[in-house]
């Protein structure tokens, strides 16, 4: 089957209707509206979600993987040393650059 001749399912319930009007899905695909997703992709693409949301989930977004608090614990946007107990809260400026240490 070419997608020149595939069968149009929505023929029967809008044939004559106004709702009906445009292109159908079949020309649609061939002029390239949009791609379709096999399973191997859908699988693949559900798989990376799965990976990034466990390496979001590991993420604490505190002042210890802050790219702003420095080695000897100097915080560059408030310029001055986080107390210890906000050090495992952080704050609105939190911003991680990726890099486990």
């Amino acid at each position: 089957m070419t997608i020149e001749n595939m069968r149009d399912d929505l023929a029967d319930v809008y044939a004559g209707s106004a709702e009906r009007e445009g292109p159908s899905i079949a020309a649609m695909m061939k002029a390239g509206a949009g791609p379709t997703i096999t399973r191997a992709h859908w699988q693949a693409t559900r798989q990376a979600l799965a990976d990034m949301l466990a390496r979001y989930d590991r993420m604490t977004p505190a002042c210890r993987s802050c790219v702003y608090l420095d080695g000897a614990g100097w915080c560059a946007v408030w310029e001055a040393k986080p107390p210890e107990e906000f050090k495992s809260a952080g704050c609105e400026r939190w911003e991680f650059d990726g890099v486990p240490f």
